[in-house]
């Protein structure tokens, strides 16, 4: 046996794992939690913001007691404190009363402009592991934090319903009481990050998250989460996809900013509309400059990260929504893996503001400019190749002056081409275009009535073979068209 003994230095609550390497090769691993101390360390950040929340309780909770060592929360001062009004649907700046307080168990915005450390008040006392405590939660989003100085499982918090009942987690998720995703905020990335897997959530102390609640509820942290969490447990493995289920990710490519990663796809048990299967994205972060969601098709809704679209055979649309706060250059987008995506479907991301189509299994990416800012929407569709629209169609020959023949035809899609004539038998006689590109609408290629040779052909039945292939989505197509020459 071994006992390990920690001493929590003043630093950010988290985990350590400590092996032991035992006879014959066999090793143990255990992870360690470490518990909150009154002290703050800030977290690298290009402006020193962050999504915090404060597991403890003070004699004096007003803010500026609290962030004292900060060195002020006014306005033109080091620090600033800033939390979501969930009912008017704001962020409010200290020193408006929804942030002159702290509150234990709520999440702030916290600007740390120069980096210091903050030593909490004396006057810190974190609570007792002995009782839950229950976070008011208002229809809307939230921003919430751990009250405890223990991680806790998210999946062990417990809603009191809006008609006074307590349920379990998973009860919870089943009456559509609250979206079951936390988010917390990466201040070097500076993105939303979050997990779908329930078992995976975990309410970190000092760490703010934001949380959808569909309607007025109460969460009730309880401690024996904490102290469960002491524990190592494997890490839950994603379910695997269901047959017809397949998931994708388009990235939003943006200076300054780490790459924003959204995904769409479809699952079992979803719907296209709006549903449990979807993630809402919360509001934007502090000085977010150009984000990107999934919305409806009128560009309108509630904005994804995540949207799923039920399974089936016919034609699915995506629409992606880029917002910019002022005139972006250099912004990109692009599809690193479709290698879920099954080969019999055709994919392809529209520009609305531009009309211009692109084939996404043979283009890597789709660079754009916004000058004036604003919002751009961008579709994505995945169709059936059988039901796909005919590359050619509408082929036909027939005489024009001079001896000639006008084979006229309709592409559905810019195609490379080759166009050969046969006699009755289906011998080739000419071969007029081989591998030439031709763009997509009418099309009009003439014969002068000769073979290969240069000799007139005679008079009778021929045959004009028009095969067509698109670069992009790889879609074939060969029509045949009957005619006759006359001399």
């Amino acid at each position: 046996g071994a006992t390990w003994t920690l001493s929590a230095a003043a630093a950010r609550p988290g985990t350590v794992t400590v092996g032991l390497s035992g006879p014959r090769g066999r090793t143990v691993d255990r992870r360690i939690y470490i518990p909150a101390v009154p002290v703050i360390n800030p977290r690298p950040s290009v402006n020193g913001l962050e999504m915090i929340s404060i597991p403890y309780e003070f004699t004096n909770n007003d803010a500026e007691h609290v962030f004292e060592s900060l060195g002020g929360l006014q306005p033109g001062q080091l620090g600033s404190l800033i939390r979501w009004n969930p009912l008017s649907l704001t962020y409010r700046w200290f020193p408006d009363p929804f942030v002159t307080n702290v509150q234990i168990g709520a999440g702030y915005w916290l600007l740390n402009r120069a980096a210091v450390q903050i030593v909490l008040p004396a006057d810190a006392q974190p609570l007792p592991l002995d009782a839950p405590v229950t976070l008011s939660l208002s229809r809307g989003w939230n921003q919430i934090g751990n009250p405890f100085i223990f991680p806790v499982q998210f999946d062990t918090c417990e809603v009191i319903t809006p008609y006074g009942s307590q349920v379990s987690m998973q009860e919870a998720i089943g009456q559509g009481l609250l979206q079951p995703t936390l988010f917390d905020y990466n201040p070097t990335t500076r993105e939303y990050e979050w997990r779908e897997e329930l078992s995976q959530i975990r309410l970190d102390p000092y760490v703010g998250y934001w949380i959808l609640a569909y309607a007025d509820i109460g969460l009730v942290v309880s401690p024996l989460g904490a102290l469960g969490a002491t524990s190592a447990s494997p890490a839950a493995r994603p379910a695997s996809a269901k047959p017809g289920e397949w998931r994708a990710t388009v990235v939003l490519n943006r200076a300054g900013q780490a790459p924003a990663v959204r995904t769409f796809g479809v699952a079992a048990g979803a719907r296209d509309e709006l549903d449990a299967r979807d993630i809402v994205a919360p509001p934007a972060p502090m000085g977010a400059k150009v984000l990107a969601a999934f919305v409806e098709a009128s560009g309108t809704g509630a904005a994804r990260l995540v949207d799923l679209k039920a399974s089936g055979s016919q034609e699915k649309v995506w629409c992606l929504q880029v917002t910019a706060s002022s005139p972006q250059r250099d912004l990109a987008l692009s599809w690193p893996d479709l290698s879920e995506v099954p080969s019999d479907l055709v994919l392809v991301l529209e520009d609305t503001a531009t009309g211009g189509r692109y084939y996404m299994r043979t283009t890597a990416k789709y660079r754009f400019e916004m000058p004036e800012g604003g919002t751009r929407l961008f579709k994505i569709s995945a169709q059936p190749k059988s039901e796909v629209p005919p590359l050619i169609t509408g082929a036909q020959a027939q005489a024009v002056a001079g001896g000639n023949y006008a084979l006229t035809f309709a592409l559905g899609a810019p195609a490379a081409l080759d166009v050969q004539i046969r006699n009755i038998a289906g011998v080739v006689i000419r071969r007029l275009v081989a591998g030439q590109a031709f763009p997509a609408g009418t099309n009009t290629v003439l014969w002068n009535g000769r073979s290969d040779n240069g000799t007139r052909v005679p008079a009778g039945r021929y045959l004009c073979e028009i095969s067509a292939r698109c670069p992009e989505s790889g879609q074939a197509s060969r029509i045949i068209a009957a005619f006759a020459v006359t001399r």
